[in-house]
């Protein structure tokens, strides 16, 4: 089994390793997060998917982070594209029948050895493992909200998910490029991301196009000012700041922004496009 691990010992499966895996499973079970759905899937993942004409499904993981009405949009946008689409929340335990019979569904008749087998994956932290868990009934797979926390995937491992039904758990597929945000914040841990003020403000800017009241119920801050001088107050009421200078440690709450985007305590989310933009 042949793993990629970056400078900042994150563990990704290599498109080798995942290629020898998918052309020996039944199905694929690929794991995207509700907040940012289109940002978080892996269309390198879903190529080698379709050269090996496997049948797959999407997952949108942790549904509970968003509200009804843009979790079935976005499942009404992949469907229009011919994506078999489940809605799930592992942390509610919701869509566990509905995923369960899918895999059923598109695996039939394929079997090896009179197993089922498939493979589960996803970009880091899009709840891969809280699916698992779910599937199997078991918190066996440790989960984090945050990449390369215990619980991150370092290898395959087999699981039993059903009755003759088998499941790989994968490493974490390589972020796509097209979303520089994702890339950056779900391809290594907040603490080692280097330069975490220019995404954090990003993430600012779409909780201010959404809601910015969000900013200040969580930070106790003045959403109208300039996104730097956000970051900036946020550390000074935390206390974050130089031990002889004073001066803010604003790429600590630079991460802190971060991980409460990856962790949904901001509570923002993304739009499918429109019909015509399709």
């Amino acid at each position: 089994m042949e793993v990629k691990k970056s400078k900042r010992e994150i563990m990704l499966i290599s498109p080798e390793a995942m290629k020898k895996t998918i052309k020996k499973s039944c199905f694929v079970v690929e794991v995207v997060d509700a907040i940012n759905p289109e940002g978080t899937r892996s269309i390198a993942l879903e190529k080698i998917i379709r050269n090996f004409r496997k049948p797959y499904v999407l997952v949108l993981n942790r549904i509970d982070l968003v509200p009804s009405w843009v979790a079935n949009a976005w499942a009404d946008h992949f469907k229009k594209s011919g994506i078999e689409v489940i809605l799930t929340s592992a942390k509610r335990g919701t869509g566990k029948r509905e995923l369960i019979e899918a895999i059923y569904s598109i695996s039939e008749g394929c079997a090896f050895e009179e197993k089922i087998i498939g493979v589960i994956c996803g970009v880091p932290k899009t709840g891969k493992s809280s699916i698992l868990n779910m599937l199997r009934g078991k918190d066996s797979a440790p989960t984090s909200p945050y990449p390369g926390k215990p619980g991150y995937t370092k290898s395959f491992t087999f699981y039993k998910i059903g009755e003759n039904v088998y499941i790989y758990d994968s490493p974490g597929v390589f972020p796509d490029p097209r979303d520089k945000l994702e890339k950056i914040i779900r391809s290594r841990p907040p603490e080692k991301i280097l330069e975490p003020i220019r995404p954090s403000m990003e993430i600012i800017d779409i909780v201010k196009a959404l809601e910015p009241r969000r900013l200040e119920a969580l930070y106790d801050v003045d959403p109208q000012k300039g996104n730097y001088e956000i970051l900036e107050d946020i550390a000074m009421k935390r206390g974050w700041v130089e031990k002889i200078s004073k001066e803010p440690l604003v790429e600590e709450s630079a991460r802190r922004v971060i991980m409460d985007y990856l962790n949904g305590k901001l509570k923002i989310f993304r739009l499918p496009p429109k019909s015509s933009d399709l």
